[in-house]
């Protein structure tokens, strides 16, 4: 979404940026909600992103840019795939290591 913006970014900036995404939007986002696919002004999330210009076509002004919650959920749902990937794979070689069901989620006694 910022293409080469994100790029010319200071470290400094970049850090910021991260810190929101990581402290605040994540923290607080919910996957099971539905939104919308409006950027109504209750459905978005204001990431700082310090150090970029104003573009209206990646929506940055003020130094902060604007994602619809459906924006993020396609991250999210992005990257949870390839965890599952990655522990499916872990499962399935545990699984002919040890010739044995190998639980994912085992119940907690």
């Amino acid at each position: 979404m910022l293409g080469s913006a994100y790029d010319k970014m200071e470290d400094v900036d970049r850090r910021v940026m991260r810190n929101d995404f990581e402290l605040e939007i994540k923290y607080k986002f919910h996957p099971n909600h539905d939104y919308d696919d409006e950027l109504e002004d209750y459905d978005c999330v204001i990431c700082a992103l310090p150090g970029v210009p104003d573009d209206p076509k990646t929506r940055v002004k003020r130094g902060r840019i604007l994602f619809s919650n459906n924006e993020l959920k396609q991250i999210f749902e992005h990257t949870f795939a390839e965890i599952m990937e990655l522990v499916q794979k872990e499962v399935d070689i545990a699984q002919e290591a040890t010739k044995k069901n190998v639980d994912v989620c085992p119940s907690i006694s």
